[in-house]
């Protein structure tokens, strides 16, 4: 009978961050130690404490994956210096919403609709980190100069879509499985002249999570469940859903519709 081999843990280790990464390579150098190669920087890991403690206590492997890639995540952040090209809006939901009605907090941002806001994050190779005050102030930005830079890199961004057709009508309009959702602030997109299959008629919209924003061409309220319930099943399968918010173009605007539980009852 064999015993762990650290080898195989190492491996294991490199997956997790290879899969967290954006760009760059991780390379294990020996069974406790690996090198991972980002841009012009390089990271050395060694993986001894964490091999220790994956030794003494084998049930606790998943929370030691996602620490050792969380650690270098971090690491290769403090590294990369964000500019003001790295700002992109985010969409986030209700909790960040309701405390900023509450006079609770005060982030960055505007309201989307009553359950969502919009807020903006440095998007980065490694991770995506939402903006504090102190960095917009460092980058000498007012908030309305702030959204129009985000809403401008997201443009440049965008040049090209993907869109895959769930049934008639029923779009899940795809960027880069990050910033999906953001494409809703996008007014060029759904306006009622623009050529393809995004504009021309009355739409309704949910962004599920930031990699999953679904757009149906033509009210129809089963059809609008229906885009609930598939945006449900989005959800569960992102790491950062959103709740289930459905959107209605009017007037060049995106209006939040009656509460989820009316459509889906």
């Amino acid at each position: 009978m064999t015993g762990p081999d650290p080898a195989e843990f190492a491996a294991r280790c490199a997956a997790s961050i290879q899969a967290a990464l954006r760009e760059g390579e991780v390379a294990v150098l020996d069974p406790l130690h690996l090198e991972i190669n980002h841009g012009e920087h390089t990271v050395a890991l060694s993986l001894e404490g964490a091999w220790r403690q994956r030794c003494r206590a084998p049930e606790e492997e998943p929370r030691l994956l996602a620490a050792v890639t969380e650690r270098v995540l971090s690491h290769l952040e403090g590294l990369i210096q964000p500019t003001a090209e790295d700002v992109l809006p985010v969409i986030r939901g209700e909790a960040l919403a309701s405390q900023r009605m509450a006079g609770l907090v005060a982030p960055l941002g505007r309201p989307l609709s009553a359950s969502l806001w919009v807020s903006y994050a440095f998007d980065l190779p490694t991770t995506r980190r939402l903006l504090r005050r102190s960095d917009a102030d460092q980058l000498a930005l007012t908030d309305a100069r702030l959204d129009a830079l985000a809403l401008a890199n997201l443009r440049a961004l965008a040049r090209e879509l993907t869109v895959q057709v769930h049934a008639p009508g029923l779009l899940q309009v795809q960027l880069d499985g990050d910033n999906d959702a953001a494409l809703l602030l996008l007014d060029h997109l759904w306006a009622g002249s623009a050529a393809g299959p995004l504009g021309g008629g009355p739409l309704s919209a949910t962004a599920a999570a930031d990699g999953a924003l679904l757009v149906l061409v033509g009210e129809d309220a089963a059809r609008e469940a229906k885009m609930m319930q598939l945006g449900r099943r989005l959800a569960a399968q992102q790491l950062h859903p959103l709740p289930p918010v459905l959107l209605r173009r009017r007037a060049g605007q995106w209006v939040e519709a009656e509460p989820v539980g009316a459509l889906l009852s």
